[in-house]
């Protein structure tokens, strides 16, 4: 479940430029990217920049020292959003204790073991990658598994509605019944493709196998139609013939289009219309989802794909919006090697689009 070192980054704080070289020498010997800062400020600017995975943190530093850097660190982020370890010559068990007790994850000291650091450094980066792990399922799970456990209620509460003693009704309540299944196989694919492969973390071998794009559009068509339909919303496809074989992850498409699709019926107003269009383009296959909502302003465009962040539309029939999908698409598409994006339109609604390469 570990990253691989190469791609985690290790920021090592500290004045002594001997002492710097010295551990970028031991620490790129195991795999790791090695950023340096010469004090506490550079060290607070170079975080804030994003990108660090680690802060190895020296303690005796002029002007500010590893103490306050680590108090003004522990105000913005937490031991597992950033592990910081304490790193020092002097074995005073107070400078210990106190760097402990305001949120340092660990201690080394100088000059550095190789073996001891290694343990510890993969121990506290280990811990902060399960940990982000965890709340990145909590927040896919929470937002992606809400839809169909709501389109659920609606066949159901539907299907106690039925006569079913009625033969002109039991074609129909077969056919609720064959959408619950598959709804059911829907939320079953969402947890498992997510802890088969930790969502949008690089995978070890390649993809065997090709997807046919318009064949999974037209099963993301299906479980959504309870959905528009329940807003009265025509949801219709525009596909391309003769469409290129993808050898991308049918998983992660699924979980694009289906957002799309599900963002475009919640925003839009009742009884309007979503198109999802797909083409060929170049050398990559790409789609659409066009709705004839109330479209984007300019703060929305600027903040589309952010994580956490809600847009100025409002869902049209009282849905919740937690501003997790959208970032989560663009994950999952940038982990293909695709592109995502989305543009207002001439007239009235938003196009959001994704290519794949093929």
């Amino acid at each position: 479940m570990d990253k691989n070192p190469v791609s985690q980054t290790i920021l090592v704080v500290d004045d002594n430029d001997l002492n710097r070289r010295l551990v970028t020498l031991t620490l790129g010997k195991l795999g790791y990217a090695i950023v340096n800062a010469v004090n506490g400020v550079d060290a607070l600017q170079r975080v804030a920049r994003g990108g660090i995975d680690l802060v190895l943190l020296d303690i005796a530093m002029p002007e500010m020292d590893g103490i306050e850097v680590l108090t003004r660190l522990r105000t913005q982020y937490s031991m597992l959003e950033l592990p910081v370890i304490m790193f020092t010559a002097d074995d005073d068990e107070a400078h210990i204790v106190e760097a402990l007790s305001l949120g340092a994850n660990d201690y080394l000291l100088k000059p550095l073991n190789q073996a001891i650091a290694a343990a510890r450094i993969k121990t506290q980066l280990s811990i902060a990658c399960l940990s982000k792990l965890k709340d990145k399922f909590l927040h896919f799970a929470s937002h992606d598994l809400k839809k169909p456990m709501l389109v659920i209620a609606d066949i159901i509460e539907t299907v106690r509605g039925m006569q079913t003693q009625q033969e002109a009704r039991l074609a129909e309540l077969f056919g609720h019944l064959d959408l619950i299944e598959q709804t059911n196989q829907r939320m079953q694919d969402v947890v498992h493709g997510f802890l088969d492969q930790n969502l949008v973390q690089q995978r070890d071998t390649p993809v065997s196998g090709h997807i046919n794009l318009n064949e999974v559009i037209q099963e993301m068509q299906t479980l959504n139609v309870v959905y528009a339909n329940k807003k009265r919303t025509v949801l219709d496809t525009d596909l391309a013939a003769d469409l290129p074989l993808l050898k991308a992850d049918a998983f992660r498409v699924r979980q694009v289009l289906d957002n799309m699709i599900g963002n475009a019926i919640k925003f839009s107003p009742c009884g309007t219309q979503v198109l999802i269009r797909s083409q060929a383009l170049g050398d990559s296959v790409l789609i659409e989802v066009i709705d004839e909502g109330p479209g984007l302003t300019q703060s929305d465009q600027r903040n589309l794909f952010k994580r956490g962040v809600a847009l100025s539309n409002r869902p049209t029939g009282g849905e919740n919006s937690t501003g997790i999908g959208l970032s989560m698409c663009k994950e999952l598409i940038e982990a293909e090697g695709g592109k995502i994006g989305a543009r207002v339109n001439q007239d009235r609604g938003t196009t959001f689009w994704f290519s794949l390469p093929y």
